[in-house]
């Protein structure tokens, strides 16, 4: 993407993800037992892309901590782990593999291509919430409480990653926007993770909310536009967690666009905003794979 075909303020706005994915990067690739030392975060909210465009990097960097994992069991079963930290040998007997720990409190070897992070949460906040100590709040009441997390923006570029993180990233409780309905699919499975929650579920096609509505009575469609409804957007808020699909082949100048807006917006920021789109994805994820070759060059990763 030539620079000359954004806004200036979308081109900052690429720079500081670009930025951001590269410190997020850093500690994906740092070597072992180095992530701790290559947290450097850049200023802003924080960046990932999804699927890990390194996974043998990722099992590593999941298998030096607790992380709050989904695991996938068959077919589109998820179930609720926290990986756990385990030293390796050079007869270790699950290489590649990384060791999670089920709510039952038993322990198995899952390929890191089974597993999705979740972002914008600790272990111990999942353990809580899936042992259901820490319940969920009311509708419309933002866990201020809870200790601050750095926004997190998760881009993926194509459509079942998209509903395979719709699926596992919000909290029961959640409060859910989506940008980009369509007829709903991805709805369904918002409002199947947010449990006791609501989402409000956004598109600009009337026919399409029409419909959408007509086969999900009990979820709440509406026919609103993201650039020329932010005010009456703005009323709707806050929001622990949003989701956007303006089409994963949408210019990236508009994705950009749409990202501007919702910090505006809602200057009170979700925990995490997930984004479709091919273009973005393609961006950060060269970050991570630059950083990656650099790296194999013999450079230093920070």
């Amino acid at each position: 993407v030539s620079a000359g075909d954004l806004e200036p303020d979308e081109v900052a706005l690429l720079h500081e993800a670009q930025a951001a994915m590269a410190c997020s990067g850093s500690r994906i690739l740092a070597p072992p037992g180095g992530a701790a030392a290559a947290t450097g975060a850049a200023p802003g909210w924080s960046w990932e892309v999804f699927p890990a465009p390194d996974p043998e990097a990722e099992a590593r960097f999941l298998g030096e901590a607790e992380v709050p994992v989904f695991t996938l069991m068959s077919g589109k079963a998820f179930c609720p782990a926290v990986t756990e930290p385990r030293p390796l040998t050079a007869e270790d007997q699950y290489p590649g593999r990384v060791r999670v720990r089920y709510p039952s409190g038993k322990r198995y070897h899952v390929r890191p291509q089974r597993l999705v992070r979740l972002y914008g949460r600790t272990a111990a906040e999942f353990s809580s919430e899936v042992e259901g100590a820490a319940g969920s709040h009311a509708v419309g009441e933002v866990r201020e409480a809870e200790a601050p997390h750095r926004p997190v923006v998760l881009v993926c570029g194509e459509t079942n990653h998209y509903r395979q993180l719709a699926r596992v990233q919000p909290r029961s409780g959640d409060r859910v926007l989506e940008v980009g309905s369509d007829f709903g699919h991805t709805t369904v499975n918002l409002a199947k993770a947010c449990l006791t929650g609501h989402v409000i579920a956004l598109d600009k096609s009337a026919s399409h909310v029409q419909e959408a509505q007509r086969c999900h009575p009990a979820l709440d469609f509406r026919c609103m536009d993201l650039f020329s409804d932010s005010a009456e957007l703005a009323q709707l808020g806050p929001f622990d967690s949003i989701f956007v699909d303006i089409n994963g082949n949408r210019a990236l100048g508009d994705v950009l666009r749409a990202i501007s807006v919702l910090r505006v917006t809602f200057p009170s920021p979700p925990r995490l905003v997930v984004i479709k789109s091919r273009e973005l994805h393609m961006e950060l994820d060269q970050e991570v794979r630059k950083l990656k070759d650099s790296k194999g060059r013999g450079a230093v990763v920070r």
